[in-house]
């Protein structure tokens, strides 16, 4: 249940900062690359759940800190040479 309510967290969060389709396909993305991990790790392995997922989401995520950031960063520079230096 955790797991489920977690990645409703993050899946909301990722939809939120890049859209719902690019959101959703990052979703599609990490859960496609989990499960092929998992059978490249163990080709005997047999399971297609959503923890693939839900472990993938935080990288966009955290890209997204990233991106909000660097674009706050941006602001203030522009803001500072506009107004002749750092207040």
């Amino acid at each position: 249940m955790a797991n489920a309510g977690f990645g409703l967290v993050l899946l909301g969060l990722a939809m939120g900062v890049y859209g719902t389709g690019v959101g959703l396909l990052a979703a599609l993305l990490a859960g496609a690359g989990g499960n092929a991990a998992a059978w490249l790790i163990d080709p005997g392995h047999r399971s297609l759940g959503a923890s693939g997922m839900v472990d993938g989401l935080p990288g966009p995520a955290r890209r997204a800190s990233h991106l909000h950031r660097a674009r706050q960063a941006a602001r203030a520079e522009v803001r500072d040479r506009r107004d002749g230096g750092p207040v």
